[in-house]
């Protein structure tokens, strides 16, 4: 089971870790990453999630995207979720995200990333 940061109101990290898929513990909050892929026309790369997924089933949504895990920054996931989901590696270090999304449980962090180039070889999860 994953372990994830618990972050404070300010979006710090606190020394307090959770179990994925439980519930966030009161006076804290989480953080989840999302990547946004554009091609050169400004065209976004979306996908349509599993009919079987708990969440937003059957939904067009963003291709990469998690929550970030204990002891990992908010770029390191964003790296990791495009690994795990779309089988490319691309740094984000350099790239700060460009908006975030407060929710009731935390912050969603997006990065906007532009494919120069040739179309990226992509493997699916």
């Amino acid at each position: 089971m994953e372990q994830l940061t618990v972050y404070d109101a300010q979006k710090q990290p606190t020394a307090a870790t959770m179990l994925r898929d439980t519930p966030v513990p009161n006076d804290g909050y989480r953080v989840v990453v999302s990547v946004l892929l554009f091609n050169e026309a400004g065209e976004l790369l979306i996908q349509k999630r599993q009919s079987t997924k708990k969440g937003w089933p059957s939904y067009w949504d963003y291709p990469a995207g998690g929550t970030v895990k204990a002891g990992e920054s908010c770029y390191q996931a964003a790296e990791r979720e495009l690994l795990e989901e779309l089988g490319t590696t691309l740094s984000l270090e350099k790239i700060p995200s460009r908006l975030t999304v407060k929710f009731e449980e935390g912050w969603n962090e997006l990065y906007f990333v532009q494919w120069t180039g040739a179309n990226p070889e992509l493997c699916l999860q």
